[in-house]
């Protein structure tokens, strides 16, 4: 029996892998998630890493710039203001200089791309730097963590936060969507895992949950500040075991695009 769980609240595409992204008021969702979605990201032309704020302290900085998409394409604005048309002369140099190592901005990543993390889930970026391999449950080609689409829902944003402190801003996460489950308490995704998931025209298979990394974390250039207290809160509320990964601290939750199609904000989530 399909059970209607929420609504889409937000959202969001991050064109930029590891900058700030952008809301929607609609999504064309197809096999490789939302389109424009990680679609461009940067890699180090010294280790050949791509570049990602789960290594903080050489990539956390790129939290601070953000990515949108204009009619002549993406778009990278830099904190100062600077405007670097993606795939423009010049634009490789411009985001070299500015990260202060050799770097490319690319559309497609390296063959069995890879990305360093931080190997503990409850620092801000004080633990054993570890190399992952990207995407690996996501189609070939693309700049994904591990799936092509990433949800999160209101109830598990208030159970994540700490006492009587305000939930934890979605932001935070990075998710595609955020889903308003305003008659749901605590961390309700945990249910949905393994069932497909109706949301407007889409169909999901909701997939494994979302390990934190020390991204919620950091600061956001303006958008959002340094908050050092979100990862342990997480880690103390749902620290849970990953497949046979181990536990880890879980906020959120990966799905498959089982069948394509459009989304808007309002439109009704039903676990089917």
């Amino acid at each position: 029996m399909a059970e209607r769980v929420g609504v889409v609240a937000a959202l969001w595409r991050y064109p930029v892998k590891s900058m700030r992204g952008e809301t929607l008021e609609v999504a064309t969702i197809g096999p490789r998630g939302i389109a424009g979605d990680r679609g461009l990201a940067l890699v180090d032309d010294t280790t050949g890493h791509v570049a990602s704020a789960k290594h903080p302290r050489r990539w956390g900085g790129l939290l601070a710039a953000r990515a949108e998409t204009t009619p002549e394409g993406v778009t990278l604005v830099l904190p100062d203001g600077t405007r670097l048309p993606a795939g423009a002369p010049g634009t490789d140099a411009a985001l070299s200089a500015w990260c202060g190592r050799p770097v490319r901005l690319l559309d497609t990543p390296p063959h069995e791309a890879t990305l360093e993390r931080v190997a503990s889930d409850v620092e801000s970026g004080r633990g054993q730097v570890a190399v992952r391999r990207l995407a690996a449950a996501a189609p070939d080609g693309t700049f994904f963590d591990y799936a092509p689409l990433h949800l999160v829902t209101t109830a598990s944003l208030a159970a994540a936060a700490p006492g009587e402190a305000p939930p934890v801003d979605p932001r935070r996460t990075r998710a595609n969507l955020v889903v308003s489950t305003a008659r749901s308490r605590g961390f309700v995704e945990d249910a949905w895992s393994g069932r497909p998931l109706r949301v407007g025209e889409v169909v999901l298979r909701v997939g494994l949950p979302s390990p934190r990394c020390a991204v919620p974390g950091l600061a956001q250039g303006d958008a959002l500040s340094a908050d050092a207290g979100v990862l342990p809160a997480i880690a103390a509320a749902h620290r849970i075991p990953v497949a046979d990964l181990g536990s880890y601290a879980c906020l959120g939750i990966y799905a498959d695009i089982e069948q394509a199609g459009v989304v808007r904000p309002g439109d009704p989530v039903v676990l089917v």
